[in-house]
């Protein structure tokens, strides 16, 4: 595993997922979480078997699991060591990187994957363009992003609204509004999926996600 120099501590998000790192995978039973299985579903009928996937947001490796069972090769990257760590237990990544994601770019060479995930990750930045502006950066020509974000409560509402979700700044995008500003920066949507999972901020309600392919 590298690690890199960028000192992430203030960031609230990786101090929660390092804290809940141990138990995280079980925490996304609880909470219905499928985000990791419906996008290599949307996803894996697209890729040729045996390319390269860069997971961003690896935490546990949830998602890019399933891509490397199916025969690929994956890269990680999270700023929580103990996410990480969580990760390589289960041996399946090639290489795992420890960096801020806030801070861009990142050490990784233009146009060396043929996906990129994304699984809950987005909502954790109030601005998404440097991302979606990284992830066209790392993908060859053709290559596929797959990820979620979550919607507003309400259609007709801004662009973009932030929840504070026991301190950490939780933010929802408009489809429109992220539709539009994915392809002002080269990725085109493919498909867009809505499931539910289980409310952490309501117990007992159900809250949707967008789970969603683009393609550079």
């Amino acid at each position: 595993m590298r690690t890199d120099n960028h000192d992430n501590a203030a960031d609230p998000a990786i101090e929660r997922h390092r804290r809940d790192a141990a138990d995280y995978d079980r925490q996304a039973l609880d909470y219905d979480w499928y985000g990791p299985q419906i996008l290599f579903g949307l996803a894996y009928g697209q890729l040729a078997p045996g390319g390269r996937v860069l997971d961003l947001g690896i935490g546990t490796g949830l998602s890019s699991e399933l891509f490397a069972r199916a025969g690929f090769s994956v890269t990680g990257v999270d700023g929580a060591a103990e996410m990480l760590a969580m990760c390589q237990s289960k041996g399946f990544a090639a290489e795992l990187l420890q960096h801020d994601l806030r801070q861009l770019p990142l050490p990784l060479a233009d146009g060396s994957f043929d996906a990129v995930i994304a699984a809950g990750l987005l909502q954790m930045f109030g601005d998404p363009a440097p991302l979606l502006a990284e992830m066209h950066r790392l993908l060859k020509p053709g290559g596929l992003a797959a990820l979620t974000t979550l919607p507003p409560a309400e259609d007709d509402g801004p662009d973009l609204t932030c929840d504070n979700i026991e301190g950490i700044n939780v933010y929802s995008y408009r489809d429109e509004y992220f539709r539009d500003l994915a392809g002002e920066l080269g990725l085109a949507v493919v498909c867009r999926a809505t499931a539910l999972m289980k409310s952490w901020q309501h117990p007992g309600e159900l809250v949707p996600y967008r789970n969603w392919i683009l393609k550079r």
